[in-house]
């Protein structure tokens, strides 16, 4: 399953209430298999393994 942005909004959204700020913070979405977990830069990119 490929996750997008919009996936990774409406999750948090859901989860951490309508104005969350790391909803919308998060401005693109990579695949990243050189890492073992998730991560999210200080420009908004969050990195994920899946």
């Amino acid at each position: 399953m490929k996750i997008t942005l919009e996936t990774v909004r409406q999750i948090l959204r859901e989860a951490l209430g309508f104005d969350c700020y790391v909803a919308s913070f998060i401005k693109e979405v990579t695949e990243d298999k050189n890492h073992p977990s998730s991560r999210i830069t200080r420009d908004g990119c969050l990195f994920n393994n899946v």
